[in-house]
């Protein structure tokens, strides 16, 4: 059997949460006592382990990840093995932080390093185990990875976000020694969120939590305890009951209201707040931002020219917002799966509706040309363009 962990070398990258293959490996080579060896004809680090007396060979190929395939062709043909005994470990930007999925076959899915792999041993036909990082919100403030004024490290305590688990991956910011933290969150009310502002109060790295709109109620507490915020009213609870919530439902769910956050610019504001407060870290002094983040807010950041495209996506905002209320009827407020299985449904009917009127919004603005994108500059500052073909300024 070969494991191949996916993954960037050097030391930039060593932390990254794309580099979660090689992470998952390491652990693996610890376990079993074992050390990697640079083999650079195979341009890879291969480490042997033994499981009930078999050997299996861990790989990480060292050709970046965009060229795993050279790596991993070249370990299958020398010592001949089939890509059936072929496992793949690899990070899936559309599965949440820390969740796992299996699979025995399967495309690449859009991943640069199992197309590469695919190409080059010419089948689907391979074991591999994706690793949910989530659509962090590095994303927003570096979204083609080459911004030169920040480095970013992103740490999860999977879906559970119990206080034992805040307890054990908060403390992990430390050996970053970071400008400051963002911790991101449903409910900053709930138990694990509130351990999580109370472990973060205490520390000497300014802080800001984002959460939905729970959060709200917890301004106050956020303030005595020294802490920023930025609240997204119009991010809602999910319909979270067995008999209906599946994974794939889950992802659409996830994927409608990020659309709504995206296009009605409550994205945008998010991205912008934090820009300020690294342009404010790299003047030596951090003012934390306290943003409530209204229809009306989104929307002004989002600088739509159309009336109605400004209507059609305050209307998506403020019905995504909505959705909560209906998934809290259903999941807390109901009993009997006949009942609550019809409330959750609609809930998230509201969702696809709102997703849907948040991309009509923004097609208006295509129509016109009139888009607004706020990309980031080779030196870290935002430039700006509304006409699709012009260079942003």
């Amino acid at each position: 059997m070969v494991i191949v962990g996916l993954g960037n070398p050097g030391s930039k990258y060593e932390q990254t949460r794309h580099n979660v293959g090689f992470m998952f490996v390491d652990k693996l080579a610890e376990s079993y006592n074992a050390s990697f060896v640079l083999d650079k004809q195979k341009e890879a680090l291969i480490a042997d382990i033994y499981i009930d007396g078999k050997k299996h060979l861990l790989v990480k190929p060292v050709t970046y990840m965009n060229n795993s395939g050279n790596a991993v062709i070249k370990v299958l043909n020398y010592w001949n093995i089939d890509p059936s005994e072929l496992i793949v470990v690899y990070d899936d930007m559309d599965l949440e932080v820390g969740k796992i999925r299996i699979r025995k076959f399967g495309s690449a899915g859009g991943h640069n390093g199992m197309k590469s792999i695919i190409s080059h041993i010419q089948t689907q036909d391979f074991k591999r185990i994706r690793i949910g990082i989530g659509r962090s919100i590095d994303l927003l403030l570096d979204e083609r990875a080459d911004r030169p004024n920040i480095d970013v490290r992103t740490f999860g305590s999977g879906a559970k976000m119990n206080p034992e688990q805040v307890e054990d991956v908060v403390p992990k910011i430390d050996a970053f020694e970071p400008d400051f933290a963002i911790f991101i969150s449903p409910n900053p009310g709930a138990p694990g969120p509130a351990k999580a502002r109370e472990l973060l109060s205490e520390k000497d790295v300014p802080a800001i939590i984002i959460g939905d709109a729970p959060g709200k109620g917890k301004k106050d507490e956020m303030d005595e305890q020294g802490l920023g915020y930025i609240i997204v009213m119009s991010d809602p609870m999910i319909g979270a009951k067995r008999e209906w919530l599946d994974p794939t439902e889950m992802a659409i769910f996830n994927a409608d209201i990020l659309k709504v956050l995206a296009e009605t610019g409550a994205l945008r504001l998010v991205q912008k707040t934090i820009d300020g407060v690294i342009e404010q870290a790299e003047a030596g002094e951090i003012e934390l931002p306290k943003l409530i983040i209204t229809a009306e807010k989104a929307v002004e950041a989002a600088e739509f020219a159309n009336p109605y495209a400004k209507a059609k996506a305050i209307a998506a905002y403020e019905m995504a917002g909505a959705v909560a209320n209906l998934d809290m009827k259903g999941c807390f407020m109901t009993k009997g799966f006949e009942n609550f299985i019809p409330l959750v449904a609609a809930a998230h009917e509201m969702a696809a509706c709102a997703a849907k009127l948040a991309q009509e919004a923004r097609e208006i603005e295509k129509s016109n040309d009139t888009v607004l994108r706020t990309p980031h500059m080779k030196e870290g500052n935002l430039g700006c363009k509304t006409d699709l073909i012009s260079k942003p300024e």
